[in-house]
């Protein structure tokens, strides 16, 4: 695999665990506030399907949040440099990445989700081209 391949794609994963404490820190849609409601940080993340939406919950979304993020950006930067272990932590932080996204399901998270499936699925097809 080129090292321009190996840039790009270590980049995305990096991407794609940044937008996950921007999505829990980023403020709620303009159109959600109002003088009652005033905007709250992380408000398009405020509660889960399955756990309710008490102060724990988000305290967790933010720690969900930031371990992906540091995951994949571990699994980014060994990726690029080819280390042995980037493809264990691609999987973990996708993985941790799917499961923070079904337990804090929005249909705007579908997205997150195939891209979390899709670099599931790449993590195991690039393991066989790479050494």
């Amino acid at each position: 695999m080129s090292i321009t391949v190996r840039v790009l794609i270590g980049i995305f994963i990096i991407l794609h665990g940044l937008v996950h404490p921007i999505m829990a820190f980023v403020p709620q849609p303009v159109e959600q506030q109002s003088d009652d409601n005033p905007p709250v940080l992380g408000g398009f993340w405020t509660k889960s399907w399955l756990l309710g939406d008490g102060p724990g919950v988000k305290r967790l979304i933010y720690g969900l949040s930031i371990t992906t993020a540091a995951i994949l950006a571990i699994a980014g930067l060994g990726f690029i440099r080819s280390q042995p272990w980037a493809m264990v932590a691609w999987l973990a932080g996708a993985g941790l990445s799917l499961v923070t996204l079904t337990v804090f399901w929005n249909i705007f998270l579908v997205v997150g989700i195939a891209i979390d499936v899709l670099m599931i699925v790449a993590a195991f097809a690039t393991s066989w081209f790479t050494s």
